[in-house]
């Protein structure tokens, strides 16, 4: 059975009812009613409730083990149209997912950076095997062991090939070289660490241990494949540094790119920088911020990420509709 969301204390919009928790995040939708129906052009018509996992209408699986406490009580739950999301996802990044697949020509390629458990990285593989395209290649990032762990297992739990998928368990950074990583048991639960600088841990915590990990320039990965379909990247901040080193790559290489957004700094700046290059931005939603006196930054006052959501001209002269 799908999870349904039940009819009390709801609110129509667009044709689909929202619960009043949910409006938290569905009062800034990021999206038209033209583009729901997107969502419905792919589905896995064997998905079956597991008890283990977590599995949604495209029959992606995710095993709950890996998830953080809140998700256990939704095990073995078939989850229906990500709208206004999904548990790790808004409606927005789904649509991401959905356009970069349902635009590819026979082969598809993407890359996450700051992968975490490789959401994108598994579910874009799955829904390009369900559109049928048999040339899949995924390459994943994540600083965290933990993380890197999840990662492994979710591939196998979805199936994918060896020679499908590539990982890299490395920070991503504007050039290679070596970084401090927070080194903690409960980093298997905790998505919103990044290299600490000279600075000291960017939320102003107090980090006990560390681990060294290795830097991956950004655009030796973009050199690894001719085109990507897809560059999904989340990495708690850095985003503009290292999408701004490339640039040129990005015009040359990348077809879209999905952004996680951590300030309304980071919002503009991502703004301008593809804005004046010509990219058409296809969804977005800021990031939701509240203030804190005396913070470390402004990342740090960050509530609920922002997306963005931008398409290549170059590369896909034109947007996909249902």
């Amino acid at each position: 059975m799908e999870e349904k969301i039940p009819d009390t204390d709801s609110i129509l919009i667009y044709g689909h009812r929202y619960t009043l928790a949910d409006l938290n995040i569905a009062l800034f939708l990021g999206y038209q009613p033209g583009d729901v129906p997107l969502l419905s052009k792919l589905a896995d018509a064997n998905a079956k409730s597991e008890v283990g996992f977590i599995t949604d209408r495209y029959g992606i699986r995710t095993r709950t083990a890996n998830l953080w406490p809140e998700m256990k009580p939704h095990d073995g739950a078939i989850t229906g149209l990500p709208i206004p999301g999904s548990f790790h996802w808004e409606t927005i990044e789904w649509l991401a997912l959905f356009k970069s697949v349902l635009s590819a020509g026979d082969k598809y390629r993407l890359m996450e950076l700051g992968a975490g458990w490789g959401p994108a990285t598994v579910g874009s593989a799955v829904l390009a095997r369900l559109r049928g395209i048999v040339d899949i290649y995924v390459v994943a990032v994540e600083a965290d062991p933990h993380h890197i762990r999840f990662l492994r297992q979710h591939l196998e739990d979805n199936r994918l090939a060896p020679d499908q998928f590539q990982i890299y368990e490395a920070a991503v950074g504007v050039e290679n070289g070596i970084a401090e990583w927070p080194d903690a048991p409960g980093t298997s639960v905790e998505y919103g660490n990044r290299p600490i600088t000279s600075d000291g841990d960017y939320l102003g915590r107090t980090i006990g241990r560390t681990r060294k990990v290795p830097v991956v320039a950004i655009n030796d990965l973009l050199n690894t494949q001719p085109e990507w379909d897809l560059l999904h990247i989340d990495i708690q901040g850095g985003e503009v540094e290292v999408l701004r080193a490339a640039l040129d790559l990005c015009d040359e290489r990348v077809a879209r790119v999905c952004i996680g957004t951590h300030s309304r700094k980071i919002d503009g700046d991502l703004f301008e920088m593809f804005a004046r290059r010509g990219w058409i931005m296809e969804h977005e939603k800021p990031t939701k911020m509240t203030f804190v006196r005396g913070a470390k930054s402004l990342e740090a006052m960050n509530v609920v990420d922002g997306t963005q959501v931008w398409r290549n001209p170059l590369l896909r002269p034109d947007g996909v509709t249902s």
